[in-house]
């Protein structure tokens, strides 16, 4: 009785369009996952964004330095690409990824699962890293996505496992695809995540 009435107080406090975690973060603070308003693209998104690029500089094919000159209109761009799904500890941002969809109508039914980042106390959570991506996954279906894929970095070891766990697998591998400050190369894989196939979308 006591935990359902704490349940019942946290979704009050949240709000009926927030998705509360089942389980408390290993530092034991409630999370909650909700998709970003644009309301937040400067407040949240833009400065998440640039906090994954400091932290994790290897582990993107852009830089801080690129994207911390963009206009507003750049980052009103990227965020209208597709939803921001955030997670939260309290009324914190500690995580978030991104939907991308292509405005080409034969190109939509694909969504890339982008700019992964998970704040480094709850990043070792493999349980809460993957709510995310669960969660983000079914914003997918509900867009009738069929197909999700997901890029990385050969040398991303952490993202990579993120991306197994989580039903992906490798689709292709793009040899040297990705050229760092240092002038050396590092192959770019591509992981893929089937939602509907064609024959099932036919059938439906």
């Amino acid at each position: 009785m006591k935990y359902l009435l704490r349940l019942l107080m946290i979704i009050s406090v949240c709000g009926m369009s927030e998705n509360l975690l089942a389980r408390k973060s290993t530092v034991g603070i409630p999370l909650t996952m909700r998709v970003l308003t644009s309301g937040e693209m400067k407040t949240i998104y833009k400065l998440m964004r640039l906090k994954e690029l400091h932290n994790r500089p290897d582990s993107y094919t852009s830089t801080f330095i690129r994207e911390n000159a963009f206009k507003t209109h750049n980052w009103r761009a990227r965020f209208n690409k597709g939803p921001v799904c955030g997670l939260f500890a309290k009324k914190a941002c500690v995580g978030m990824v991104q939907l991308k969809y292509s405005r080409n109508e034969r190109l939509n039914h694909i969504a890339e699962l982008y700019g992964l980042y998970v704040e480094a106390e709850y990043a070792h959570d493999k349980a809460v890293v993957d709510d995310l991506i669960q969660y983000a996954l079914e914003e997918a279906r509900k867009r009738a996505t069929e197909r999700v894929i997901l890029k990385l970095m050969r040398s991303d070891a952490w993202l990579e496992d993120v991306a197994k766990r989580n039903g992906f697998y490798l689709a292709w591998t793009q040899v040297g695809a990705v050229k760092t400050a240092q002038g050396d190369y590092r192959d770019l894989l591509v992981y893929e995540h089937v939602l509907r196939s064609a024959n099932a979308q036919a059938e439906y």
